[in-house]
């Protein structure tokens, strides 16, 4: 292991977390699935309709692979399928993918009814974003609708999305609502204010993966955290942080409690969250060589007041999802009648 080089790679991911100084990524190719229980193709005009200010085309290609291309100036949708879809090779698939996840998370009632559903698919759709997600969301938007117009449901990155956008099954590290952050913040009642959805305690749960060059890096943590209505907030909770040389098997697992307080406004759709005190404690680190890198990480964390800006995402009373905009933390927030200690989280396989 290159432990040097790999060090410097984490102090730098160090400082990109403490002080949320990450720059805009670069668009990338994005890949989806779209299943949907209704055989019938979609067609040139629905898709025209689905997608209003694109320039929409239909194309042919080899083995019968039909292809529609919706293009914006920021963003472009290619929707691929084949009349003569293999519908057995799909659903067990799918249902194998399914069974992957643990227990309790295929026991929630959205996993549930996804489950039942993978049975009455009858045709996919194969979603290539060859820019990526667009800051408008129109592609994300144009996926959403889609699979609303089908009744099906959306497979991006290792989760499952429904046709509303929002993520009923999958991994922490993918983003809790389809497409980027930019959508600001979901109301089914526009007239609730922002303080009366967050006012209360709330179970956080946040997730975070950097792949490098010589490791990768996963993000867990775990808190409880109280927004009050005048606008005052409090955390406190458990980070763990698992880092896996690239030529390794195994990871090295570092972590530490926090606590701050501070305050939170909501500003031009964004919830900004400031931090004006941050105390940690109880630092670990599984190997000699990483406990300095533990130490500087806890020291960037007690000093930086950088605000953090997150797109938060209200899907019912008692959830909250969101996604830190600057870094790239996903997670969500379930509300608890009242505050207990958090107990140390378990690292996702």
């Amino acid at each position: 292991m290159r432990l040097p080089r790999l060090l410097r790679c984490i102090s730098f991911l160090v400082l990109v977390f403490a002080r949320s100084l990450a720059e805009e990524p670069a668009p990338a190719e994005t890949k989806a699935s779209l299943l949907t229980p209704k055989d019938k193709p979609v067609s040139l005009e629905e898709i025209e309709k689905l997608a209003p200010g694109a320039k929409v085309t239909r194309s042919e290609g080899a083995e019968g692979l039909i292809r529609f291309t919706a293009e914006w100036d920021e963003a472009t949708v290619n929707i691929n399928f084949k009349p003569d879809f293999d519908r057995e090779t799909q659903t067990v698939g799918a249902l194998g993918f399914i069974s992957k996840f643990p227990e309790e998370d295929r026991k929630t009632p959205d996993a549930r009814k996804l489950a039942a559903f993978i049975p009455s698919v009858q045709q996919a759709y194969g979603i290539i974003l060859p820019r990526g997600f667009d800051s408008k969301g129109q592609a994300s938007a144009l996926l959403r609708d889609l699979a609303k117009q089908l009744d099906g449901y959306v497979i991006s990155g290792g989760s499952f999305y429904d046709s509303l956008g929002f993520r009923v099954l999958g991994s922490p590290f993918d983003s809790p609502f389809l497409g980027r952050a930019g959508r600001g913040l979901y109301r089914p009642d526009p007239a609730t204010p922002t303080a009366k959805i967050l006012a209360g305690a709330w179970d956080a749960t946040f997730g975070m993966k950097s792949v490098m060059e010589d490791a990768t890096m996963q993000v867990w943590m775990e808190s409880v955290d109280v927004f009050g209505e005048d606008g005052s907030h409090r955390s406190k909770g458990t980070m763990e942080l698992l880092l896996t040389p690239t030529d390794a098997e195994e990871g090295f697992i570092m972590s530490l409690d926090f606590e701050n307080t501070g305050g939170w406004e909501e500003k031009d759709g964004k919830i900004v969250i400031h931090a004006e005190k941050t105390t940690t404690a109880n630092h670990q680190a599984e190997i000699e060589e990483l406990k300095e890198v533990i130490e500087e990480m806890a020291a960037e964390m007690r000093k930086t007041t950088d605000p953090d800006l997150n797109w938060m995402i209200y899907r019912n009373p008692d959830l909250i999802l969101f996604e830190e905009s600057e870094v790239g933390i996903t997670g969500q927030m379930k509300r608890k009648e009242a505050s207990v200690e958090p107990k140390a989280p378990a690292m996702p396989k």
